[in-house]
């Protein structure tokens, strides 16, 4: 499994005390984007949000002052993040530089809880190597591959994950194969080994086995138990 992750946040930079005010993740498995599989959360920033910030995201000061500190939905954010084999997201940098503050701010550290343990994916990177000198925002790139059915009047991390998961899916379509001709599926580990290639196989069909779905209702059954609070299916 792999797993898009967006923020959304206060202002431009961490290094000028900003702080995310909303973090939503989707998750991925053999090129089927699991919508019943995802973490979303708003956060008290405990400051203000720019109003640049707010007529982006819609996020305001009011409505964020009764939401959960970082502090309080961090474990679930790790558990999360750690049952996947790599996250995509779009301009990697960004994120990462509030995920990586938000984690220092607690004395704790991001690079070691889970980029230490889970692959990152840049899809900004993959789009600029695809697409050299054009415009590569999420927004051209839902324009280039005509994605629709997303009703997008503001920015929202989770609406910009599932966004992100059907360009991700075209980003990484080839006409060419990966693997051997007696091969006619890979499973997800093949498919994250060659992820530093920046390509995937190009598959129209996905075979779901017994054991497949067994796995991942027994995964579903996990989660609703364990992590409820927190809009975690």
């Amino acid at each position: 499994m792999i797993v898009v992750l967006d923020t959304e946040t206060t202002g431009l930079s961490p290094l000028n005390g900003h702080r995310i005010t909303e973090i939503g993740c989707l998750a991925i498995e053999n090129r089927v984007i699991l919508e019943d599989i995802f973490f979303q959360t708003y956060i008290n920033p405990q400051r203000e949000v720019e109003q640049e910030a707010v007529n982006i995201t819609g996020l305001t000061n009011d409505f964020l002052s009764d939401k959960p500190l970082f502090s309080e939905i961090v474990d679930d954010l790790i558990t999360y993040l750690q049952s996947s084999t790599a996250l995509i997201i779009h301009n990697a940098p960004f994120d990462l530089s509030f995920l990586r503050h938000e984690f220092k701010l607690l004395g704790r550290s991001f690079e070691k809880e889970v980029e230490s343990k889970v692959k990152i994916i840049d899809s900004l990177t993959l789009a600029r190597n695809k697409f050299p000198g054009q415009r590569n925002s999420l927004d051209a790139l839902v324009k280039r591959y005509n994605i629709g059915g997303f009703k997008r009047n503001k920015h929202g991390a989770l609406l910009d994950s599932q966004i992100l998961a059907e360009v991700y899916l075209q980003l990484t379509l080839t006409q060419e194969s990966l693997f051997d001709s007696n091969i006619n599926e890979p499973n997800g580990n093949e498919l994250i080994s060659k992820a530093d290639k920046w390509i995937c196989p190009d598959v129209s069909k996905v075979l779901v086995t017994k054991e497949n779905i067994s796995e991942h209702e027994n995964f579903l059954k996990m989660m609703s138990s364990s992590y409820g609070g927190h809009n975690w299916k």
